[in-house]
């Protein structure tokens, strides 16, 4: 039997819709083939850094099609997405990046400067993904462009996964730096996205072409949506 895991449950909706939408984040948009196999790509160019199963990869991104497929990828490798608030400061992420054993960033070209400013500092980090976006900041020393090796990397090979796979979750330190709240299983994950729309379409059975979109709505700061009531009952064999 199949044990169950967040990337295992997406693979297999995109084995059985994938011409279906899967992401969208203002215009853009990606069937579940297109969103799976750039998620596959990234898994292997982690894999490629010396990355595996429980190694620590920030998410330091706003809400964006990039976010989701970076988790997923990081999740396809059985190492462990960590979600960066997008407002920390260089003292704050490097706290938590070291904290976290962090060996991977992928970050929002916004925030390129503070990632340069402490790239020297982060204890364990030996890859550097930079974001494009709309603004002026070039590509920092060191770092890979998002889609460029996103086009140039293959897919990795799909593995076998655990349901006892490593989750970690940080909130603000309201008082302080920022708080591990916990360390999950994936039966209780959790997703975690700073400001903006995204938009996730799963089936609400993967026997049946039924969709249910998923909406998560903030402006102001992290928000957590819990995504596995939706499908976790329905992803075994």
């Amino acid at each position: 039997m199949t044990e169950w895991h967040f990337a295992t449950a997406y693979e297999r909706i995109a084995d059985t819709i994938g011409d279906q939408v899967a992401l969208i984040s203002g215009d853009q948009t990606s069937t579940w083939t297109e969103y799976d196999d750039k998620s596959a790509r990234i898994a292997n160019i982690l894999h490629q850094h010396g990355l595996g199963t429980d190694s620590k990869v920030g998410i330091y991104l706003h809400n964006s099609n990039e976010y989701l497929e970076a988790h997923h990828g990081i999740m396809k490798l059985r190492a462990c997405p960590i979600n960066v608030n997008y407002r920390y400061q260089e003292e704050e992420l490097i706290y938590l990046l070291n904290n976290a054993d962090a060996e991977a960033i992928v970050f929002q070209s916004a925030y390129a400067q503070r990632i340069a400013a402490i790239k020297d500092r982060l204890d364990q980090v030996k890859c550097f993904i930079q974001v494009a976006d709309q603004t002026d900041n070039s590509l920092i020393n060191g770092a890979l462009d998002y889609e460029s090796v996103i086009k140039s990397a293959d897919p990795m090979a799909r593995i076998e996964r655990k349901a006892s796979d490593l989750y970690m979750l940080y909130t603000g330190g309201t008082t302080g730096m920022p708080d591990l709240d916990k360390r999950k299983r994936l039966q209780n994950r959790y997703n975690v996205f700073p400001e903006g729309t995204v938009k996730i379409r799963v089936p609400v059975h993967f026997r049946h072409i039924h969709g249910q979109v998923v909406e998560q709505r903030h402006e102001e700061g992290p928000v957590a949506q819990n995504l596995v009531g939706h499908f976790h009952d329905r992803c075994k064999t």
